[in-house]
């Protein structure tokens, strides 16, 4: 009996290690959609250039898609995608995880630029964004994804 228990004590040890170790690394400044959307001026500051006007197909132009909600974010742009809010189905999945992919983007772009510190590097928000939409074919995995970004972009934005 004392075993199991010893054992089941190790497990949670190591598991709650792993967790402290992961948040090591976290991003600890982000900016939200909300910051991006209503300071065009900072997009200037980043490297690499994002215009608010880049449409989101010629940004992820590695993105393979035909599907219909693919076709329907066709000529929207990086700030269209910032204003997205959610709705039905894969479209909608897909617009709320554009809001906070693009904040990341631009997140990424900003660090990379000097102007947040301990944010993911640009090569790989962007690459991850592109794989996330070349891949995901349900709309909980949007969703998830999303959620993960949005932690990320929630850190405190010293760019206010």
């Amino acid at each position: 009996m004392k075993r199991n228990v010893l054992s089941l004590s190790v497990v949670l040890f190591v598991g709650l290690l792993v967790v402290s170790v992961g948040n090591l690394f976290a991003p600890t400044e982000g900016c939200t959609p909300g910051y991006w959307k209503n300071h065009l001026d900072t997009w200037e500051l980043i490297m690499p250039a994002y215009d608010p006007g880049d449409k989101l197909e010629d940004v992820f132009y590695g993105v393979t898609r035909t599907d219909d909600w693919w076709m329907e974010l066709k000529g929207k742009s990086l700030l269209d995608a910032l204003h997205f809010h959610g709705g039905k189905g894969m479209l909608g999945a897909a617009r709320i995880f554009l809001r906070q992919a693009v904040a990341a983007l631009l997140n990424s772009a900003a660090d990379d630029a000097g102007l947040l510190n301990h944010f993911k590097p640009h090569d790989e928000v962007f690459n991850q964004i592109t794989g996330y939409l070349n891949s995901i074919y349900d709309r909980d995995t949007f969703i998830m994804r999303a959620g993960n970004y949005e932690n990320m972009n929630e850190n405190p934005c010293p760019l206010n």
